[in-house]
């Protein structure tokens, strides 16, 4: 068996050249795309934290609106509907 030392013919140091560059190429292909998606991640913050605020302005008075049946009937002592479950599951 010959080993790496031994004398190489021109197509095996070829083969040993590209198969270089392949790995050189995977691997700067993957650091491009680990950072592609720390970008991705960094820009996803950045717009969830400003609409923060926005959401939770627009949901506060859907939420009240949702509520404000549940207690009218807890205050006076009466069941809740099935039709009002059956329309938050539509």
């Amino acid at each position: 068996m010959r080993t790496f030392n031994d004398e190489l013919t021109q197509r095996e140091i070829a083969q040993h050249e590209q198969e270089k560059e392949i790995l050189t190429l995977q691997g700067e292909f993957s650091l491009k795309s680990k950072q592609l998606e720390v970008e991705v991640l960094k820009l996803d913050t950045k717009f969830g934290s400003w609409l923060k605020l926005p959401m939770a302005i627009v949901l506060l008075p859907v939420k009240i609106l949702i509520i404000l049946p549940m207690l009218a009937y807890a205050v006076r002592g009466y069941e809740i509907p099935k039709e009002y479950w059956e329309f938050f599951k539509t």
